[in-house]
Formats: C-alpha cells, sequence, structure tokens
C-alpha cells in the first residue's frame, strides 16, 4: 500500500480553533503519518501531491516524480477547503480555519491586534483592533467564539498594562434565524446566552 499526503500528518480539524487560541499546541492535534502506519510494513509513506491519474494504465502522477506509480485500487480523499459562498473577496480579510497554518494566522492575527493596541496612545480610540468578529454560527463558530472570551478573560488577562483584554469585543453573525441551527431552538436560545444583540 501507498500513502501520499501533501503534508506529513493526520490534523484532527474539531480542535483548530483551541490552536487558533492559544488553547493547545499545534502537536495536540497534528499527528505524524509515518508514526501511525510504522508498524505496518507493507505500507509506504509519501509526502507527494498527485497532479494526474491515468485509469486505463492504472497509474497515478505525482510531484516529486516522473515515474508514474502503478495501483491495483485507488481511494482518493480530496479532503476540504474553504467556502466564502461566492464571495472570494473575502479570503484576505477573513481567513478559513482547515489547516494548522490557517490556525496559527488566525492566531497571530488576534495577538498583533492586541499588542498594536497596548501602544496606541488611547487604547479605546481604535475599537477595531480588539474588536473580533466571527462568520458562522455553527458549532466551530460558537466554539470559536467561546474559546476567544476565554483566551482574554482567563489567558490574556494580566499580560497587558494599557488595556483590559477582557473588554475586547466578539461578535458572532450568521446569516440564519438563530445560532447552531442543526440543534433544537431550546439548545440554540440556551446557548446564545444574555448578552446577544438581536434586539429580542
Amino acid at each position: 500500500m501507498i500513502f501520499l499526503d501533501r503534508v506529513n500528518h493526520h490534523l484532527f480539524q474539531p480542535l483548530l480553533y483551541e490552536v487558533a487560541t492559544c488553547m493547545l499546541d499545534n502537536g495536540d492535534i497534528a499527528f505524524p503519518i509515518r508514526t501511525q502506519f510504522r508498524d505496518q510494513k507493507n505500507t509506504i509513506v509519501a509526502m507527494a501531491e498527485v497532479t494526474g491519474i491515468d485509469k486505463d494504465k492504472r497509474c497515478i502522477y505525482v510531484d516529486k516524480t516522473d515515474r508514474p506509480l502503478s495501483y491495483d485500487y485507488l481511494i482518493l480523499a480530496t479532503g476540504v477547503q474553504v467556502s466564502y459562498f461566492g464571495r472570494d473577496e473575502w479570503e484576505k480579510y477573513a481567513p478559513g480555519m482547515k489547516t494548522i497554518a490557517d490556525a496559527i494566522t488566525i492566531r497571530s492575527r488576534i495577538l498583533k491586534a492586541f499588542e498594536m493596541a497596548e501602544i496606541q496612545e488611547d487604547p479605546l480610540s481604535r475599537p477595531e483592533l480588539t474588536t473580533f468578529v466571527v462568520v458562522g454560527a455553527g458549532p466551530t463558530g460558537c466554539e470559536l467564539a467561546g474559546t476567544l472570551a476565554e483566551m482574554f478573560r482567563l489567558t490574556l488577562k494580566s499580560e497587558f498594562r494599557r488595556f483590559d483584554p477582557t473588554k475586547a469585543r466578539i461578535i458572532l453573525v450568521d446569516s440564519g434565524s438563530r445560532i447552531l441551527p442543526m440543534f433544537s431552538p431550546e439548545l440554540s436560545e440556551k446557548d446564545q446566552g444574555p448578552n446577544r444583540e438581536d434586539g429580542r
């Protein structure tokens, strides 16, 4: 068996939000693929990207070699990518969260915003530095918003002198009529809490 992947680790994506908010280290949710298959002597693990498939010749082409790799059975696991629902111009403002690199980018933006707020003459004069908008109120969006609040309230509370991280705003938005639409209305209402700003 040959196992090919563009990266050399398996990623547990549901916990990416915890890497983005400094609650977990990268290595806590990314596990080396080679380690997982080290006891299977009939398995070759290679970090490469498939560039082509020839179904008639039963072979694939990869970017690391000119020699095609033959197969008896081919399983394609194409993974996922962030969707901006036809508004790809949003990408430069709103990074997705599908990879370790994405989570690190978000974490870096959060910490840089707080560092910029710390050196302002009047930190309150630039509220955009400490206002964070999470788009999408499904499980991941709600978990990210909640963990951001925990990060500001606990992790970063005593790290800054000229502004209070607990005063940072977190705005959770969704195009639907309520958060967590895949759960019961009662659970959604309970999770929304008392600080909502939807006018109800």
